[in-house]
């Protein structure tokens, strides 16, 4: 059984190597989609002191690493029992824990916590549960890597937990407009991490509360083995990537023996991605297809049309697979309102994790995420692995 970090809607990175540069990247094919900025964030989460404190620790003394669960200080009280059931999974595991209430908009704040934490009781993970600080990231997408913003390249800003697992690098704000625009130095991730955050899923009829409680009892049944595991996995790959479906399949072989591959360009659509793929038997989903926060985008007719499946469609599919790998433009933004990265989750009876950018690409280079992950590592340190080999690539390709 795969052990699961909880990784919810973590912004990645994205893998180029030389042979690559010719994949095209994930993006929202809607021309006219307005996606929420930082300002938005701003005026939704006006400034607060910052108050934390440590209200439980679990120690197994089994393992030289730790988990820190962060948890949003109104949120802690309702959902209290569910986190000492994942404490206990966590010490089943070997695993020491240690939970920590915040209250407060400082990403800076929130990262010294973590900073703490990793020096002093060598903690490894960190789980952000709630409405918690976000930090901010502004780039042009130089895909074409020659210094100089196209028109057709966006300058974009999204959100950006790399900042959070990337204890000793450099970030600056060199325009003063409380986003970073400036990472150097040492930039490779020590700290695997993860969010759960449903505050913003509100075409769900469940509170923010209800969803996470819920949430947690999947996770549990998962880890105590009562819920049934499916060995086998899907490779979902429409039009731009099916020429490389082979090449992604056999990255996911590396964790998964069995690996449907889909990448015929006429069978890869909309509704067969629907009626067949979702409610299938797989525990692990990657799939590859054009996508906004809300939606995705599948070509047919040889790419001349496309038709979506949308977000406000899972809850009623219920999904059966836990985990899924999304290779979809902006599909894990998650302080996007119903973002399909957060449905895939909690709209679902089954899904326990989602791997997926906050802007446009995704992962490449998949088998230094399959590799450590087939070796029984969590999630949320196969991915971390995977940045560490690829994240002295470009920001463009790789976030």
């Amino acid at each position: 059984m795969k052990k699961i970090l909880f990784l919810t809607f973590i912004m990645i990175s994205l893998n180029l190597f030389a042979g690559y540069k010719d994949i095209p990247v994930t993006r929202d094919l809607d021309l006219n989609a307005e996606y929420d900025t930082y300002q938005d964030w701003l005026e939704d989460h006006p400034q607060q002191q910052t108050h934390s404190s440590e209200v439980n620790r679990m120690l197994s003394n089994q393992r030289d690493e730790g988990f820190l669960i962060i948890v949003n200080d109104d949120l802690y009280e309702n959902i209290e029992s569910s986190i000492q059931t994942y404490q206990e999974d966590l010490a089943n595991e070997g695993f020491d824990s240690f939970v920590l209430e915040f209250d407060g908009t400082s990403h800076f704040d929130l990262k010294v916590q973590i900073i703490v934490y990793n020096q002093t009781e060598n903690v490894t993970n960190v789980v952000l549960i709630g409405d918690l600080p976000v930090p901010w990231f502004e780039l042009f997408e130089d895909f074409n890597n020659n210094g100089i913003q196209d028109d057709d390249e966006a300058w974009v800003e999204f959100p950006c937990d790399l900042y959070y697992t990337d204890i000793d690098g450099s970030w600056e704000d060199n325009d003063n407009n409380g986003i970073y625009d400036y990472h150097e130095g040492d930039k490779h991730p020590e700290i695997g991490i993860g969010r759960i955050v449903a505050n913003n899923m509100n075409m769900l009829s469940e509170t923010e509360s209800e969803l996470i409680t819920n949430y947690f009892q999947k996770n549990h049944l998962y880890r105590t083995g009562i819920i049934t595991s499916h060995e086998t996995s899907l490779a979902y790959i429409d039009d731009d990537w099916s020429y490389w479906g082979s090449e992604y399949q056999q990255a996911m072989q590396l964790a998964y023996p069995s690996v449907e591959l889909v990448n015929d360009d006429e069978e890869t659509i909309a509704s067969d991605y629907r009626d067949n793929r979702l409610i299938a038997d797989y525990e692990f989903i990657q799939v590859h297809v054009h996508s906004g926060p809300n939606a995705h985008y599948f070509y047919y007719n040889d790419g001349n049309n496309y038709e979506l499946v949308n977000n406000y469609e899972i809850e009623g599919i219920n999904p059966t697979a836990h985990f899924y790998n999304l290779f979809c433009c902006s599909n894990s933004r998650y302080t996007t309102v119903n973002n399909m990265g957060g449905m895939y989750l909690y709209g679902s009876d089954h899904g326990l994790a989602t791997i997926g950018s906050t802007k446009t690409g995704s992962m490449l280079g998949f088998s230094d995420f399959y590799q450590p992950f087939s070796e029984d590592l969590t999630i949320g340190e196969s991915l971390r692995l995977w940045w560490e080999a690829n994240v002295d690539t470009g920001p463009d390709w790789r976030w």
